[in-house]
């Protein structure tokens, strides 16, 4: 087997198991753009992965500490919304501590270092 799809497959095997087996692609998507990007706003999330700017929002519910506050469910606690330094009305994103571990732990299974 091709060793970059083996590490590949590694990878989703660590975000199935870790993370959530129910995790989608497209959260997938917005953790990696994060990690690249800290501090990107969801318009430009949005743009980047040409998605819909709800469905970023929804996805970046479930990829911070709460997708729900008023209903108690727990998201993946993975990304920290703040607002932006240059327009208050918009977010950016940015790693949690949590989510920085596991893009960590991607990088060493890409790197073939695990």
């Amino acid at each position: 087997m091709d060793a970059t799809i083996e590490r590949l497959s590694k990878c989703l095997s660590f975000v199935r198991n870790e993370i959530n087996s129910d995790m989608a692609l497209p959260q997938l998507a917005i953790l990696l753009q994060v990690h690249m990007e800290e501090g990107i706003t969801m318009v430009t999330l949005a743009k980047r992965l040409n998605m819909p700017q709800g469905s970023v929002s929804r996805n970046l519910k479930a990829l911070g500490q709460w997708m729900e506050h008023g209903r108690d469910l727990k998201g993946y606690n993975l990304i920290d919304l703040k607002p932006d330094l240059y327009d208050r009305k918009r977010l950016a994103c940015f790693l949690s501590p949590h989510g920085k571990e596991v893009c960590a732990k991607l990088i060493e299974i890409m790197e073939g270092a695990e």
